[in-house]
């Protein structure tokens, strides 16, 4: 029996059409999914690691989204581990293991942050697919991310076409240069990660486990205020908190776009130091002396950004002379 040539040619575009062609045609909502998938989904992966001129790094991951836990191990350099565990982590064998673990507690151990709110980004990044890869053997869809002003870097995002999962990322500065870049070469996903493999191989290590850095009062009335920071970043964390009963408290505050965070240290001191920069990557900072008052800016955003806010902070009072 002859097919007919209607049913033939449907044939022949189901089987010439990528499967992207007939899922949702909005990149936010692949955005919103890869964010959820690298939560909740349980599975397993090597990926290489390279930001600024900092040597190449390989390591292996192993994510149980239902359990909460995960491990980092590091597959090249010095040997070392991470274990996190809901707000806990641990680092057996540290040096650079803490490489992955932000001021604000907020990546976790995965190198680059993922935010679960793409919609309000439009209004400070264009948001668009750019064509279709392969990443460790996998479809992908690429989503870049380009900002609207000078304040944020531009980010590449390959996502896996049937779990979600981000398998390359790329965090771009001006010029499209790349300074910090995540790609998988190999990942599966699980059913359910058996528990053992949420164990540390690491013979004779300690675990000592601290909760990552949520710690410290909130703070309600601060005595401090940042004024003109770039459009977008809003504060999102304000804590006070000190080291010891004998060191002076420090005011933490971290400031996002949603995709983009800033952390504000403001310190005591009796110090008289002069205004200081550093970049290293994609890692920008400032500090300046403000009332008698170390005040340092740190995120991985451009030095205009930081330079910006640490020119916005000053003491509330001078509202009242």
């Amino acid at each position: 029996m002859a097919i007919p040539k209607t049913i033939t040619a449907v044939l022949l575009f189901s089987f010439l059409t990528p499967l992207f062609a007939l899922e949702p045609q909005d990149p936010v909502a692949w955005l919103e999914r890869m964010s959820r998938s690298a939560q909740e989904l349980d599975y397993e992966g090597v990926f290489v690691y390279r930001s600024g001129n900092q040597p190449l790094q390989t390591l292996r991951i192993i994510h149980s989204g239902e359990k909460g836990k995960e491990r980092l191990i590091a597959l090249s350099g010095p040997p070392r581990e991470v274990m996190r565990e809901g707000d806990r982590v641990a680092c057996l064998l540290p040096g650079q293991a803490a490489l992955f673990i932000d001021s604000a507690g907020e990546r976790g151990t995965l190198p680059l942050k993922l935010p679960s709110h793409f919609r309000a980004l439009r209004r400070f990044y264009e948001i668009a697919f750019d064509g279709e890869e392969r990443v460790a053997d996998l479809n992908t869809r690429k989503v870049k991310i380009r900002p609207k002003d000078q304040f944020r870097y531009g980010h590449n995002y390959w996502i896996a076409g049937d779990s979600g999962l981000l398998l390359r990322a790329e965090l771009l500065a001006e010029n499209e240069r790349v300074i910090e870049e995540v790609v998988f070469t190999s990942v599966e996903v699980h059913e359910q990660i058996p528990p053992r493999m949420l164990e540390s191989e690491t013979v004779g290590a300690r675990s000592d486990w601290q909760e990552l850095d949520k710690t410290g009062e909130q703070v309600e009335n601060s005595s401090w205020k940042v004024e003109d920071a770039p459009p977008g970043f809003e504060k999102t964390v304000h804590r006070r908190r000190s080291a010891d009963e004998d060191a002076s408290s420090v005011e933490h505050l971290v400031f996002s776009d949603g995709l983009a965070s800033v952390s504000v240290f403001i310190q005591p001191t009796d110090e008289n130091r002069s205004p200081a920069e550093m970049r290293r990557g994609p890692l920008n900072a400032r500090m300046e002396m403000v009332d008698h008052h170390r005040v340092t800016v740190v995120g991985e955003v451009p030095a205009a950004t930081a330079e910006r806010i640490v020119h916005g902070v000053s003491p509330v009072r001078q509202e009242s002379r």
